[in-house]
């Protein structure tokens, strides 16, 4: 199995922005993640394969505005390779990117909002054992199950990291946002209402991060064999 990960980061430029904390967000923000391949000795390994979509949506004081984001994942069940030992038998590979709301134009200027969804590719297992009663169930079983959900499902808890810029060219001015205060960034009105996951077969979101942030660029292409 051979995993790809690009890393995206600040074009360099005037400003000092080059701090590790910001380039791991930045990183977040692109989730260009895990190009998935098996090598031939991985082809008897079953493959479970699906993508999460992401909606988020707010309120604001010119009416309701939702976002979309498409998360392509793959499960690799590894049980039939007994040199993996038993804390390594799933590998999970994940491509997408984060959710882009355009709020339009705020007190002050143009916003943008950005879910960043990378670091919770197995909330669609915790969502299936809680919907089906399957405490115990293991992810191959949760996998085959996903059909019987009643998607999409409302996150309660376990929100994706919310963050915006104070200003889109600079990013240096990135800030973490509360969901449940967007009001302390992006002034009176604005209120979270909701953000939903559900398992579909829609093409992975491509393409708009980039649009949005133009400074940004790959800085490292990592392979992993696994």
């Amino acid at each position: 199995m051979t995993i790809t990960t690009r890393v995206f980061a600040a074009r360099p430029s005037g400003t000092s922005a080059s701090t590790s904390t910001l380039t791991r967000t930045l990183a977040l923000l692109m989730l260009v993640l895990a190009a998935l391949s098996l090598s031939a000795c991985f082809k008897k390994n079953p493959i479970y394969e699906w993508s999460n979509k992401y909606t988020i949506t707010v309120k604001t004081p010119n009416g309701t505005k939702s976002a979309v984001s498409v998360i392509g994942q793959k499960l690799l069940d590894r049980r039939n390779n007994p040199q993996f030992g038993s804390g390594h038998v799933w590998a999970m590979a994940t491509k997408g990117e984060a959710v882009v709301l355009d709020l339009g134009r705020t007190t002050k200027g143009p916003r943008y909002l950005f879910a960043l969804v990378s670091n919770i590719e197995y909330l669609p297992f915790n969502i299936a054992r809680k919907a089906l009663d399957l405490p115990k169930a293991e992810y191959a079983l949760l996998a085959k199950k996903f059909g019987d959900v009643a998607w999409p499902v409302e996150l309660k808890d376990n929100y994706p990291l919310l963050v915006t810029f104070d200003d889109i060219k600079d990013p240096a001015s990135v800030k973490r946002v509360d969901p449940n205060d967007l009001a302390a960034i992006f002034g009176a009105g604005y209120r979270l209402v909701s953000i939903t996951l559900e398992i579909t077969n829609e093409p992975v979101t491509e393409g708009k991060v980039e649009s949005v942030l133009g400074w940004l660029e790959p800085i490292a292409e990592t392979t992993a064999l696994g």
